[in-house]
């Protein structure tokens, strides 16, 4: 149902678009439609279009020799992208930047529009039902359709988008679902990644274990072999994928996906979390003053973590993907869909008190409240009633945290992670390559945080600011540490399994920390500041 919503979604906003476009940037591939307020956008879009029609042209082996309109959007809060073909063939580019679907720098855009050229590529190949339906308007494949496992649809768009060093196969958070799965032995056969899953922590299988697949595939037999398996399914009527999958690499699909999971390495030596509640499915946490609360964004209500249970403080108004602080009894909610994006102050009884509307995550410093919003690919780090600071052309900038009363976030660009603490100026301290940190947390000055490197559960780490260090747990926990909280000699966190979530709890004392790694220290720059009108 979500599916077809979602489906139903994009028509709608693709018929209104074909009436809507104000600015057009044609190449030669691409007609590319934009408004002003879409403009930053559309000239990172404008300048690498050609480029990646050609990277995937020498991929494929192929050129279908299209001319495809680009519609740039920002009414709808995402940034992402979408392969349509009503009323005819075109790319729906979501610019609101919130929350991106491939985070990777100033190439986020890039990634984001090379996996919709993959989609276009696999739909527009010059085969035989191509060229039938030329003769009726614009060209599409019926083999894309009829035999595309979703698997291997997204899978091929993954891999592509993931072609260098970047990308969600390049990400350890974002694979580690692959070592949760294996570690809970599920058997999960190629048809079952077909679609959507609505728990934690997998979200899309077909595009996780797709992507996966396709790079096992690639790494055993070449690339070459993979784009003519994905060329051969995506032209020829009766080539279907089973088939041609024996025939490109001499082995059965059924056989090579068994083999490609069982070849999921797990680590040994593995603890049970203490779990305090799994009746919900949590999403974000945070402590104030020793006290711990967590969100269900599933059914949006906000719990209280005690020594004895979980209890319903109160629900709020929406059911997707929030985030959570508080103080002093107050709680700001940040709250994200396809429709709306907003902050909201809520008492602790639920009653909301103030709504900053455009603003995906806010946060408590001392008397202040700090927002963060997204507009045509600038980040914007407002202070309530203070200032405004531009802080640059995509950047990600997310999990904002209170230490020594300063704020601080994670930050996010080209040059990979860093620590910010905003003072006088903006400082960094750069976070080592091989590391991705997931979340960050402060309580009481100490900062937790969870993290994965390549192959390995999401683990547990602390970062030491005054003396520059950051400390890695190398202890593996059943279900992975996410959003991790430290209070006192325990550690709060949400366990997320291959179907649900829990919220967990683990002493200091079992979380080896020794791992060390020195934080560079940088100045950052940023747009000139400027006051808030409001």
């Amino acid at each position: 149902m979500k599916r077809l919503l979602a489906l139903i979604v994009v028509l709608l906003i693709s018929t209104l678009l074909f009436s809507k476009g104000e600015l057009i940037h044609e190449t030669q591939h691409f007609r590319i439609i934009y408004s002003e307020d879409t403009k930053s956008i559309a000239n990172n879009i404008i300048e690498i279009a050609e480029e990646e029609y050609d990277r995937l042209k020498a991929f494929f082996g192929e050129d279908p020799n299209i001319n495809i309109p680009i519609y740039i959007d920002d009414e709808v809060k995402s940034f992402n992208a979408y392969l349509s073909t009503y009323p005819s063939n075109h790319i729906l580019y979501y610019s609101a930047w919130v929350f991106p679907s491939i985070f990777n720098g100033s190439d986020t855009v890039r990634y984001i529009l090379r996996h919709e050229l993959t989609h276009t590529f696999c739909n527009t190949m010059k085969g035989l039902s191509a060229k039938i339906t030329t003769l009726f308007g614009d060209s599409y494949n019926f083999p894309f359709y009829l035999h595309f496992l979703d698997f291997i649809t997204e899978g091929i768009a993954v891999y592509t988008e993931s072609m260098d060093g970047k990308g969600r196969l390049n990400d350890p958070v974002y694979k580690a679902p692959l070592i949760q799965a294996r570690l809970e032995n599920i058997k999960l056969n190629y048809l079952d990644a077909a679609g959507s899953r609505d728990s934690y922590p997998v979200g899309t299988l077909s595009y996780l274990f797709g992507g996966a697949f396709l790079e096992w595939v690639s790494d055993k037999y070449g690339e070459e072999k993979l784009s003519a398996f994905i060329v051969d399914i995506s032209k020829n009527i009766i080539s279907f994928p089973q088939n041609a999958y024996s025939k490109h690499f001499s082995s059965r699909l059924y056989d090579d996906w068994k083999a490609f999971l069982a070849d999921i390495d797990v680590p040994q030596d593995i603890l049970e979390p203490r779990i305090k509640d799994s009746s919900k499915y949590y999403s974000d946490m945070v402590a104030s003053n020793d006290e711990v609360f967590a969100i269900d964004s599933y059914s949006s209500e906000i719990i209280k973590i005690d020594s004895n249970k979980a209890k319903k403080l109160f629900s709020y108004p929406y059911d997707s993907y929030s985030k959570i602080d508080t103080k002093d009894d107050k709680f700001l909610i940040s709250y994200t869909s396809s429709e709306l994006c907003y902050t909201a102050l809520y008492n602790n009884k639920g009653k909301e008190l103030k709504r900053f509307n455009g603003y995906y995550e806010g946060h408590f410093i001392n008397d202040d409240i700090a927002l963060i919003k997204y507009d045509d690919g600038y980040t914007y780090l407002d202070i309530v009633g203070k200032d405004t600071i531009n802080l640059g052309y995509s950047v990600l900038v997310n999990n904002l945290f209170s230490y020594n009363d300063k704020l601080g976030f994670l930050f996010e660009d080209q040059e990979g992670q860093a620590i910010a603490i905003v003072d006088d100026a903006i400082k960094l301290y750069r976070v080592p390559k091989q590391i991705k940190i997931d979340t960050i947390n402060s309580n009481n000055d100490i900062l937790s945080f969870s993290y994965a490197k390549e192959g390995e559960l999401v683990k547990y780490g602390e970062i030491d600011i005054n003396n520059k260090k950051l400390y890695l747990s190398d202890t593996n926990i059943n279900g992975g540490i996410y959003n991790p909280v430290r209070v006192k000699d325990e550690i709060y966190f949400i366990s997320k399994f291959f179907s649900s979530s829990a919220v967990s709890y683990i002493s200091i004392e079992d979380i080896s920390l020794k791992e060390e790694y020195e934080l560079t220290e940088e100045a950052y720059l940023t747009a000139d500041k400027k006051e808030v009108s409001g």
